[in-house]
């Protein structure tokens, strides 16, 4: 009954936020601007040696564009990556809830089951402290 109500609870959020709840898009996000960042630090650092005084030492451009667009298809993997492996949560959800409500009642009946052992609050002892040690130290000698 409880995992119902979370379920219900989980299906009225609207996609993104509970996207949200993972950190994913602040990540993303970050990751983005600091891509964004490091290609016009890139860019600046062009222009300052096409249009320096001294001949453009190419070869050592070719090298850092070759590290920033390495690094970039690194990040922009990692990302693809990880919203593949969410679009498969939905699905793998569906197939585990069955189990998960079976699991749910069958923890729920043993609570129930040992609510009934101990009995209810301020009821009076179904056995005196006396019988209920004899009848223990009996049971463990068997």
């Amino acid at each position: 009954k409880l995992y119902e109500q979370q379920a219900r609870k989980w299906r009225m959020y609207p996609p993104t936020g509970w996207l949200a709840q993972f950190g994913l898009p602040k990540q993303i996000e970050t990751s983005m601007s600091d891509s964004k960042e490091e290609l016009q630090k890139t860019k600046r650092q062009f222009r300052r040696e096409l249009y320096g005084s001294t001949l453009p030492n190419y070869p050592e451009m070719v090298d850092t564009v070759q590290d920033v667009l390495s690094r970039l298809k690194s990040k922009l993997e990692r990302i693809n990556e990880v919203l593949r492996s969410l679009s498969s949560l939905p699905e793998k959800a569906r197939k585990a809830r069955v189990e998960l409500l079976s699991s749910a009642r069958d923890v729920e009946k043993a609570i129930s089951k040992a609510i009934e052992q101990i009995g209810k609050v301020n009821a009076p002892l179904q056995m005196t402290p006396r019988r209920y040690w004899s009848s223990f130290l009996l049971m463990l000698v068997r």
